[in-house]
């Protein structure tokens, strides 16, 4: 039996070897160790969430950095049981803003102060915030900070987290003095706005109301805001006259038209004073990037302009099915703006009979490329007063399962437009962030370049490969 020699085994090569990285190891961790007592010390800190869940943007910086006066936030949460994720976001805002005064209560210990902030069928109980300042106070409950989506089965799944769109706007909110009324108008079948839409206006400020022009006493002023949304009917030439003076006095309007069977000729002579016509043709898209499942399910490609360049620079698509071209007329005062925002492909037409049951362009279809979506302005020679127009032509792509299709770009692109319209820069960009990972909105062109890549490309560089590296070892 061969004599263990130990002395002679600290001497190999493999024990060098052992040894050094034995000790470049604990070199290793002991300067991760005094790193993480230094940040701990230095109390330092990186959001590595995907989507910046606890760092403040800079629109919210921006608004903090301006206000002018404390504002007060209050959580209500039973005591000792303050949500870690919401005590993660208000000590980012308290770190933002002096103005800001903090609070804790405990609402079973102070039901008078809860009750004091109960109001239109909010009350306020664990988990609620409340901001105020003076007179104005905004409730915030402890669900408003996550968004959900409806699964297959009908259960609720948390997907994005809200807080600081919520508190920022909460804060935009009790620190102005005007209330921000959007008027839908009603009384020719409109389609209701939907409920993405409706709950992302609440939380912008919006205050939003039905009004019929036909009544009597309905009357739209400067700063409203009038949203037109899919009518089934004509307006009557009054209400086209009163809402072409309420534009020409510096009023701001969205027009959300579908493709209709029944002609609209007062709602087309309005839009005609701005330079534009809707085509009530079915658009076609021709380019396969462009589309996403068939031809009438537009992927348009974003133009350059206020409303969508934040949208773009993100590399988001925004899905349009089934839509119209808008538009511009010739003959167009030298005051009127028109501006692209969502435009088909030069390789595009519109079906103009309605009834057909083939995408073939044929000979009476109109030929691409077509704006789905414009911005107006239009300054009035006398009174200087600025209009302001969104037309688009389309209104189902606001639906939720459409905008959720898009990670939320189709709801980004109309709340962006609207706040153009009022002129509103605060919280413009801010949404939701995600907690789930992004669906992929693909083209019909990119999912074919995908398969060929898995499919065929892959697997021939492997299969090359391996020849190669088999030719070699044989010659050698």
């Amino acid at each position: 039996m061969k004599k263990l020699n130990i002395k002679k085994s600290f001497k190999t090569s493999n024990f060098k070897y052992g040894g050094y990285s034995t000790l470049l190891t604990i070199l290793v961790l002991a300067v991760l160790v005094a790193v993480n007592l230094v940040a701990g010390k230095l109390n330092i800190k990186k959001d590595l969430t995907q989507d910046k869940l606890y760092t403040l943007s800079e629109e919210t910086s921006k608004i903090l950095n301006n206000l002018q006066k404390d504002t007060k936030i209050m959580l209500f949460f039973e005591t000792g049981k303050k949500d870690p994720n919401i005590s993660a976001v208000m000590d980012k805002y308290k770190a933002a803003s002096k103005k800001l005064i903090f609070e804790e209560h405990d609402p079973f210990k102070q039901p008078q102060l809860a009750q004091k902030y109960s109001k239109d069928g909010k009350n306020v109980g664990i988990g609620t915030i409340v901001v105020e300042q003076g007179n104005r106070f905004k409730t915030i409950s402890y669900d408003d900070f996550f968004g959900y989506t409806v699964g297959s089965y009908g259960e609720e799944n948390v997907d994005s987290f809200a807080a600081e769109q919520q508190l920022t706007n909460a804060i935009v909110y009790v620190n102005s003095d005007k209330e921000q009324i959007l008027y839908t108008l009603s009384g020719h079948d409109e389609s209701a706005l939907s409920g993405d839409v409706i709950s992302q206006l609440q939380v912008e400020n919006y205050s939003v109301q039905d009004i019929n022009l036909l009544q009597g006493n309905a009357v739209l002023n400067k700063g409203d805001m009038l949203i037109v949304n899919s009518p089934k009917r004509d307006i009557s030439k009054d209400e086209a006259e009163k809402i072409k003076s309420f534009l020409k006095n510096g009023g701001r309007a969205a027009f959300f038209v579908d493709i209709n069977k029944e002609v609209l000729p007062n709602l087309q002579e309005l839009l005609s004073f701005y330079a534009i016509k809707l085509q009530n043709a079915v658009a076609v898209e021709g380019e396969a990037n462009r589309v996403a499942r068939s031809q009438l399910e537009l992927l348009p490609e974003l133009q350059s302009h206020e409303i969508i360049n934040d949208i773009k620079s993100k590399n988001m698509l925004i899905f349009t099915p089934v839509a119209q071209g808008v538009e511009e007329l010739k003959d167009k005062r030298e005051t009127v703006k028109i501006e692209s925002l969502l435009k088909t492909s030069d390789n595009s037409w519109a079906k103009t009979n309605l009834n057909t049951t083939t995408l073939t362009k044929e000979g009476k279809d109109l030929t691409g490329p077509f704006n789905i979506a414009v911005a107006i302005t239009d300054e009035d020679n006398t009174t200087k007063a600025i209009a302001k127009l969104i037309v688009v032509g389309s209104s189902t792509f606001m639906n939720s399962n459409i905008n959720q299709a898009t990670n939320g770009a189709n709801l980004d692109f109309i709340m962006n437009s609207f706040n153009w319209l009022q002129d509103k820069k605060d919280g413009t960009t801010l949404r939701p962030k995600t907690l789930t990972s992004e669906s992929l909105t693909m083209t019909n062109l990119q999912k074919l370049s995908f398969s060929a890549m898995v499919v065929i490309i892959l697997p021939a560089a492997i299969l090359a490969a391996g020849v190669i590296v088999w030719l070699r070892r044989r010659h050698r």
